[in-house]
């Protein structure tokens, strides 16, 4: 050790370059991206760059995403007309958005499923100021919002398999909607609105013919909506929590409705008038079995160990 000691060398002189700033870099990244968004719409061709407002739009199907300007001299835009239809602006992230000064919106939903219509941070509405057709087959809950991404509140519309066009109206604190609800078409999950500071309180009322019945049961051949449901049915046997609600016939059809989240049961249907102990050729749509026949005593024998069952029985002969 003390011989290596005295054989000391000169140290070394390493010229090492110098780190770059994390904030120096973070900064010119932001000023590119800035500059990007500054020339995106001067790169973009589109006809509608001196008429649309800025907003985010595309296609009704799908198109590409095109960023328009405020015009100097577009000035408000005229209030719609009476009978005016809203365009649905862009779809994005699954949802279908109107302007809310552009009409009224058609709001496609099937039967057996859920569509959400989103209202504007703020904005409240009571239930039982909601008006539409009782008869149509709509069913429309409010949904009160709560916190963070949840606080706008919300209508939940579910069509029946019957349910034919009807006219919503929605009227909150703020303004008065007016949906004009279809159960064709490709189901719109979930809609919500732009506004505009210059946009009327109330959109305009469809016309007559733009929200007239929903003419799928006559082309079909099946009896129209119009015709009362018959609900002459009486649910009997044992009480499992799958307990249907409620059975009715309508047109051709019977179905059988269970309690909210209960059709994951699926008890077995047996059909036994008429055709007699027989499977009945059924299918699930929502919350309900639908069976494509008028019955007239049932059973619903569930899956549990002790195969609770459940009889239908209509009070009398069709």
């Amino acid at each position: 050790m003390a011989g290596c000691e005295a054989e000391r060398s000169a140290p070394v002189a390493l010229d090492v370059p110098g780190l770059p700033s994390p904030e120096l870099a973070l900064q010119q990244a932001l000023d590119r991206t800035h500059g990007f968004m500054a020339s995106l719409n001067e790169r973009i061709a589109t006809p509608a760059r001196q008429t649309l407002p800025l907003y985010t739009t595309n296609d009704y199907h799908g198109g590409p995403l095109v960023l328009h300007p405020d015009s100097p001299t577009s000035g408000a835009a005229p209030h719609p007309a009476r009978g005016a239809e809203a365009t649905p602006r862009f779809l994005r992230a699954g949802a279908t958005w109107f302007g809310f000064g552009d009409g009224y919106a058609r709001v496609h939903c099937r039967p057996g499923q859920i569509c959400v219509v989103n209202l504007q941070t703020g904005e409240r509405v009571t239930t039982s100021r909601l008006q539409t057709d009782q008869e149509s087959g709509w069913t429309v809950t409010v949904v009160k919002g709560t916190r963070g991404v949840h606080s706008s509140w919300a209508a939940a519309l579910t069509p029946h398999m019957e349910a034919t066009s009807a006219v919503l109206h929605i009227p909150t604190n703020k303004r008065r909607y007016v949906l004009v609800l279809d159960p064709d078409g490709d189901t719109m999950q979930s809609v919500r609105f732009i506004y505009d500071d210059n946009d009327a309180q109330n959109q305009p009322e469809p016309g007559t013919t733009d929200a007239q019945a929903n003419p799928r049961a006559t082309e079909t051949g099946q009896r129209s909506s119009s015709v009362a449901p018959d609900f002459g049915f009486v649910i009997s046997g044992a009480n499992p929590q799958w307990k249907p609600l409620r059975a009715y016939r309508e047109g051709d059809r019977t179905y059988i409705q269970f309690p909210p989240g209960a059709i994951v049961a699926r008890p077995r249907l047996v059909v036994l008038a008429p055709g007699g102990g027989r499977t009945g050729d059924y299918r699930t749509v929502g919350d309900s079995y639908v069976i494509d026949q008028r019955i007239e005593d049932a059973l619903l024998i569930g899956a549990e160990p002790d195969a609770p069952s459940v009889r239908l029985t209509h009070r009398r002969a069709p």
